[in-house]
C-alpha cells in the first residue's frame, strides 16, 4: 500500500471533516445509483453518468493533485486500461476538489506534466468536484479504489495494491476474487498518542508505555516525535517495515559511526530477509508491517531513541553493528583531469530522477553532489575520486541500476566509472 504523508497530515482535518456525510456511504454489495458527473475533463463530453459505462468493470481511482503517490500510479492505470480495453473503465476521481482547490486547469496541468515526463497521454476520464462520489465513498488515505461490477454493485474498496491485471482478469472471468478491504478510520488523530482520551481506545492516565502492534488498517504510514515544553515526550512509527523502523531508530548513531549512510551501505544479516522486505505488495508484506509507539516522561531525542533501541532488541532481537567489509562498489575518476570534462557549459541547475521519467538527468552540479545523490537510488555504493569541484551535466539511463549504461553516461561527461572491490564501512543489521 502507498501511504500519503507530509501534505496529507496538514490536509487531514480538512479531508476528514467534523460531520457525517449527508448521504449513506456505500460498501461492498451495495448498488451504486446512476450518479451524474457534472464536471468531467479528459473525455469526449464535459458531463457523464455512471450508466454511460454500463456493462464494464468500473474502477473509481480517487486522487488529488497534491498526492505524488496517486500521480505516480497513473502510468500503471493507463497500461491496465489499454490492456482490457472496452471491458474495463477506469475513472480518475479528483476527491475533495473544492477543499483542495483542484479545478480543471490545475488537473489538466497535472495530466500534461505526466505526459511530458512519461510520454503517456492518459485516456481515462477525470471527474472532479463530485460531492456525490465523495459522500458515497469517503476516504482519508489515497489512492482509494472502488470496484463496481457490470450490475452497478460495489464489489471492492481497496488500496492501489489490489489494482492489477490478475484481479481484473479474475473478475471479468466471473471468478471469486478476495481483495483486501481498505478500511479508513475517521476517529484517529496521529498528532495525539493512540488510545488516549478515546483516540482508538482508553488510557488517559498513562505516564509511560511502549506499544508494538501488527499492521493497523486505515491509518497513514508515518513517523515522528512528540514534544511538550521543548522536551521530547514520545515517538511513533506507524505501519513501517522492520528495516524502516531500525534505520529510523538508529539514524543518529549510524551517522555518528559512518558519517554519511545510504541504503547501499546497509547489510541485512538476518534470518529471514523477506521479513525486512519493503518492496513486496502481497499479503506477506502486510504481515510484516508494524506500528511502534513510545511515550515517556520529558527527556531528550537521543535518550528516547535509546529506549526504542532497547525495545527493538527485546522484541525482535534486532541490533546494529558497524564493520569494515570488502564489497563491490563503483568508483568515479577523471582519467584526463579537468581538461577532459565534457558537458560543462553554464546552464541552470536542474535534475529529474523521478521513477517514471523517460529522460533522467542531473545538470550543472559537481561530481561529489551527483555521486551523493545517486547513492540514494543505486544498489551498490558509489565513490567520488575525481577531486573535481567544477559543475558537470550527466544524462542518465532510464534504469539507474543499469550499470553498463550508467558507465556510458559518465563516459560521455568525460569521467570513468569502474567496478572495484573496496574495504568500506558498512552498517550491519542483524537479528541473530
Amino acid at each position: 500500500m502507498k501511504y500519503i504523508i507530509g501534505l496529507l497530515a496538514m490536509l487531514l482535518p480538512i479531508l476528514s471533516g467534523a460531520q457525517s456525510p449527508p448521504v449513506k456511504a456505500l460498501t461492498i454489495g451495495d448498488t451504486v445509483p446512476d450518479i451524474v458527473f457534472n464536471n468531467v475533463t479528459n473525455y469526449k463530453n464535459t458531463t457523464a453518468k455512471l450508466s454511460d459505462f454500463k456493462g464494464k468493470l468500473i474502477i473509481l481511482d480517487f486522487w488529488s493533485t497534491w498526492c505524488g503517490s496517486c500521480i505516480a500510479l497513473f502510468p500503471h492505470m493507463d497500461s491496465l486500461q489499454r490492456e482490457f480495453g472496452k471491458n474495463l473503465q477506469i475513472i480518475l476521481v479528483n476527491t475533495k476538489s473544492k477543499m483542495t482547490n483542484d479545478d480543471e486547469p490545475k488537473i489538466k496541468k497535472t495530466l500534461e506534466r505526466v505526459r511530458t515526463r512519461t510520454g503517456i497521454s492518459l485516456p481515462m476520464p477525470v471527474v472532479y468536484n463530485s460531492e456525490k462520489l465523495d459522500d458515497y465513498f469517503p476516504c482519508i488515505t489515497i489512492p482509494h479504489e472502488v470496484w463496481i461490477n457490470k450490475d452497478a454493485k460495489v464489489i471492492g474498496i481497496t488500496s492501489a495494491d489490489e489494482v492489477n491485471a490478475e484481479n481484473i482478469k479474475s473478475i471479468l472471468s466471473g471468478r471469486d476474487v478476495r481483495m483486501k478491504l481498505k478500511k479508513d478510520r475517521f476517529d484517529v488523530d496521529l498528532q495525539r498518542p493512540l488510545f488516549i482520551d478515546g483516540n482508538g481506545g482508553d488510557g488517559s492516565e498513562t505516564i509511560y508505555r511502549s506499544i508494538i502492534t501488527n499492521y493497523l488498517d486505515g491509518i497513514n504510514g508515518s513517523s515522528g516525535i512528540w514534544h511538550k515544553d521543548n522536551k521530547t515526550t514520545g515517538l511513533y512509527l506507524i505501519n513501517q517495515s522492520l528495516s524502516s523502523i531500525t534505520e529510523m531508530i538508529y539514524a543518529d548513531e549510524m551517522v555518528k559511526n559512518i558519517k554519511v549512510v545510504h541504503s547501499n551501505r546497509i547489510v541485512m544479516d538476518v534470518r529471514d530477509k523477506r521479513k525486512f522486505d519493503t518492496k513486496s505488495s502481497d499479503s506477506f508484506y502486510y504481515q510484516n508491517l508494524f506500528s511502534y509507539e513510545l511515550m515517556i516522561p520529558p527527556t531528550t531525542d537521543s535518550a528516547i531513541f535509546e529506549y526504542a533501541r532497547q525495545d527493538l532488541k527485546r522484541y525482535f532481537n534486532i541490533s546494529v553493528k558497524y564493520e569494515l567489509r570488502k564489497i563491490k562498489c563503483l568508483v568515479l575518476t577523471a582519467p584526463s583531469g579537468i581538461d577532459g570534462l565534457k558537458n560543462t557549459k553554464k546552464e541552470a541547475k536542474d535534475l529529474d530522477l523521478e521513477k517514471a521519467s523517460l529522460k533522467k538527468y542531473i545538470h550543472n552540479y559537481p561530481p561529489q553532489f551527483i555521486i551523493g545523490l545517486l547513492n540514494n537510488y543505486i544498489g551498490i555504493p558509489l565513490i567520488d575520486e575525481t577531486n573535481i569541484t567544477k559543475n558537470i551535466s550527466v544524462d542518465l539511463p532510464f534504469h539507474l541500476n543499469d550499470i553498463t549504461r550508467l558507465k556510458e553516461s559518465f563516459l560521455q561527461a568525460g569521467l570513468s566509472l569502474k567496478e572495484e572491490n573496496r574495504m568500506l564501512e558498512v552498517v550491519v543489521i542483524t537479528d541473530k
